[in-house]
């Protein structure tokens, strides 16, 4: 089976992380199926090394660009793709030539964009959502309340939502960082100072401004106290220059010394700076992950997701799917199996 993933969101938090761990556990488990990762070649190195079955289909396009799908849609059709695992939620129905299974991380930018708006295009937006999810061959949740969510808001069959959870990157369980990971961030990032942490996306519901306002009145008490005077924030996810209010913040909350901002961190740095903060911050106001990862295994949520894999290609083979139009609406005609 050629199955196709679509890569192109692989450095971002959330989303980025999920398409690396199940990208590289693929790899571990399946030297059958021929896999096409669509999206940036560059991108790909941070997954580390593929067997021969992995092929990297160059696509610089955004996603969410009319020209990005077009050229999406024409990697699948060139290589006669049986399957695309889309990695995230979207909003605008695609008409692919193959069936499409999606995983569903959370339902709070369905949410907002649908707070956003209102009247026609509000019914609109979930509309489409919902033929989005409709649409998919299977939909992946990585845990039970975010497949509650969807059912809930979109009324979508509890049989067509497959739980898989997120697990922790192995990388993170090798230890303590060593003396020459730490010298690495010295070196690397100037940082030779006590620190707390903040690693992930920056977007409303993440409240990183709100932690920036606290660690500017956390500053103050520790000046009073004489303690940790040289204390900083570290903020590492998205690239500032798409978020002009966080500056803002950071100036006016008169801490332009002591927070900085790092942008995109590879996985292996990453691990040093989550080892070495005295406090890693998480002030997000929802999420729709489980957060006791350290329960399962990467290798377990794979083997389900390549279950599932297998199921659509099974369906698509016995129900003789060709037709170019949403596959949501080929089983309503078919009557093949969801």
């Amino acid at each position: 089976m050629k199955i196709a993933i679509d890569i192109r969101r692989m450095t971002e938090f959330g989303v980025g992380t999920y398409i690396r761990n199940v990208v590289r556990t693929l790899g571990k488990l399946d030297r059958e199926n021929k896999y096409l990762l669509i999206g940036s070649p560059a991108k790909v190195k941070e997954i580390g090394s593929l067997p021969p079955n992995f092929h990297t289909v160059p696509l610089m396009e955004p996603e969410r660009s009319v020209q990005g799908y077009r050229q999406f849609r024409a990697i699948l059709k060139r290589f006669k793709c049986d399957l695309v695992h889309i990695p995230n939620l979207f909003s605008i129905p695609r008409v692919l030539p193959c069936p499409y299974v999606m995983t569903v991380h959370d339902m709070l930018e369905h949410m907002s964009r649908a707070r956003e708006q209102n009247g026609f295009w509000r019914s609109l937006h979930v509309q489409l959502t919902n033929q989005v999810l409709r649409g998919a061959a299977r939909i992946f949740a990585v845990s039970n309340f975010t497949k509650a969510e969807i059912e809930k808001l979109l009324d979508i069959p509890s049989q067509r939502i497959q739980v898989v959870y997120n697990a922790i990157d192995e990388r993170f369980l090798h230890g303590h960082a060593t003396p020459a990971d730490r010298q690495v961030i010295v070196e690397r990032y100037q940082v030779t100072y006590p620190f707390l942490l903040y690693a992930g996306r920056i977007s409303p519901h993440k409240n990183v401004v709100r932690m920036i306002e606290a660690f500017s009145a956390l500053k103050t008490e520790l000046e009073k106290d004489e303690v940790f005077p040289d204390l900083k924030l570290i903020i590492i996810g998205d690239d500032l220059s798409g978020n002009p209010d966080l500056r803002r913040t950071v100036i006016r909350s008169g801490v332009q010394n002591d927070v900085r901002f790092l942008g995109f961190v590879p996985i292996e740095v990453l691990r040093t700076f989550y080892d070495q903060a005295k406090i890693f911050v998480f002030p997000s106001l929802y999420e729709g992950f489980y957060q006791q990862a350290a329960k399962f295994s990467w290798e377990s949520s794979v083997h389900r997701i390549l279950d599932v894999y297998h199921q659509v290609g099974n369906d698509k083979r016995h129900g003789g799917q060709t037709s170019e139009f949403p596959v949501g609406e080929k089983r309503k005609i078919s009557g093949g199996v969801a």
